[in-house]
């Protein structure tokens, strides 16, 4: 189940998912392009900062943000008492 989509560029989108699981996808091709074991719970939101970095959100009471270029996890944002249901840029 996705529980947030969001366009990182013309042709490209990314979703979060019940099963924890950031993925960007070729719009065109409707295929995936990157699939980030991103969250051990569901993830509630996605936004795309910039062409290279997303953020993401998740009932883990976490916000991570994504070097897409290196598939990696930059930085993770800790302390929030429940789940971070969204963000906004």
């Amino acid at each position: 189940k996705v529980h947030s989509v969001t366009a990182v560029s013309a042709s490209c989108v990314a979703s979060g998912s019940e099963d924890g699981e950031v993925r960007l996808w070729d719009v065109a091709r409707q295929s995936p392009l990157l699939k980030l074991d991103a969250h051990d719970k569901q993830v509630l939101g996605v936004e795309a900062l910039s062409a290279d970095v997303i953020a993401s959100c998740s009932a883990d009471r976490t916000v991570k943000l994504w070097d897409i270029r290196s598939k990696r996890c930059s930085s993770i944002l800790r302390g929030h008492g429940g789940s971070v249901r969204g963000m906004t840029t």
